[in-house]
């Protein structure tokens, strides 16, 4: 990893900080990753705050709503804006259209697309596989292959690897 290297990741079920509003758990959280990061000791605390206000209202939320009475997509969206709001380098995200709706999933693919860092995501929707993906990352057996291409790519290839190594044996 090198130095300056700003990771932000967002859990399958995020969960927020107890606050008054969603604005507040946000904040809170921001302030907590910012503090125990240091790469990321360059990010201005009132201009996160301005780019979560703007990414609450594209994801559709208010940063009124109280946190404890968000659901599922709610928080997740929440997590989304906060983390593109710390404009990482690398995004980590776990299952991120767990609890999103079609629209929400097609403007995360956009704003995704169009990101300048890089992303990796564990995901089982394979339409955001397919829209996405430009190298697969598999763990089988024990052993890590990378896969280069979209999920099509890597289904042939896979299949083609499996033949081959059923042959072999």
């Amino acid at each position: 990893r090198r130095d300056g290297l700003r990771v932000i990741s967002v859990d399958q079920e995020p969960q927020l900080p107890a606050a008054p509003t969603l604005r507040q758990s946000l904040l809170l959280r921001a302030a907590d990753t910012l503090a125990a990061d240091p790469s990321l000791a360059s990010v201005e605390p009132w201009q996160t705050e301005q780019r979560l206000t703007e990414f609450l209202q594209r994801f559709g939320l208010s940063g009124d709503t109280a946190p404890d009475s968000a659901s599922g997509g709610e928080r997740k969206r929440a997590a989304l804006a906060l983390a593109f709001s710390l404009q990482p380098d690398l995004l980590l995200l776990d299952e991120p259209t767990n609890h999103l709706d079609l629209s929400t999933i097609t403007w995360l693919e956009q704003k995704v697309l169009g990101f300048q860092g890089s992303v990796l995501f564990i995901t089982h929707d394979r339409a955001f596989l397919q829209r996405l993906a430009t190298r697969i990352l598999e763990i089988d057996r024990g052993r890590l292959t990378d896969w280069p291409g979209d999920y099509q790519a890597y289904l042939a290839n896979k299949a083609k690897a499996l033949e081959d190594e059923a042959r072999h044996n």
